[in-house]
């Protein structure tokens, strides 16, 4: 079994921001694959919209966690204790200030690299083994807040490239589940310089 997670902010005010690429792009990996995945419907007790399915004889479940961004580990820990679901079963897409916008960078076992959504899971679960795939959203401008950027929407030629970029997430996170992260990271981490 495989945990898929994209990280975001519930609620429309959100939707477009920076800051949820990840459910942006979980939302893509299921609408590519739909003949095997269920709608994402709310499931409460472990504070997520939830999407079930099955790729390469895994069954996988895609999650949109419903706490906000800074508490994504209360979902990940909620929805691990209940599948019995070890670190290297699952994968967290997001968005990374440290990347261009549009380049991906897939890697596992890492640490925060200052993302309060992944320090949240870290501490949650104990552990830093599960895999990252990273889309680059850019950084703000000197004059501008990290929270003020992340929270507001990209710009179009900005989104294009972030558009791109979450293409070749969901083609890595097919490989991984697969043929195992080394042939993603193989892949699709060239293209980072």
């Amino acid at each position: 079994m495989k945990l898929i997670i994209g990280l975001g902010n519930p609620g429309n005010k959100y939707q477009k921001t920076r800051h949820n690429i990840g459910f942006l792009t979980i939302e893509m990996f299921r609408n590519k694959l739909s003949d095997n995945f269920s709608e994402f419907s709310q499931k409460n007790k472990f504070k997520a919209e939830i999407s079930e399915g099955n790729l390469a004889d895994h069954k996988i479940i895609l999650v949109k966690p419903q706490a906000y961004m800074n508490n994504s580990g209360q979902t990940i820990s909620l929805l691990t204790v209940f599948y019995k679901i070890k670190p290297d079963d699952i994968y967290i897409i997001y968005d990374d200030l440290d990347l261009e916008p549009g380049q991906i960078k897939i890697s596992q076992n890492k640490s925060s690299g200052g993302h309060n959504g992944i320090q949240s899971i870290i501490e949650s679960l104990g552990n830093s083994n599960f895999c990252r795939f990273r889309i680059g959203i850019g950084k703000p401008k000197l004059f501008q807040s990290t929270p003020n950027f992340v929270l507001n929407e990209p710009k179009k030629s900005e989104l294009k490239k972030i558009l791109n970029g979450t293409e070749q997430i969901i083609n890595g996170l097919e490989l991984t589940i697969k043929k195992g992260i080394l042939s993603a990271q193989t892949k699709y981490n060239q293209s980072i310089k």
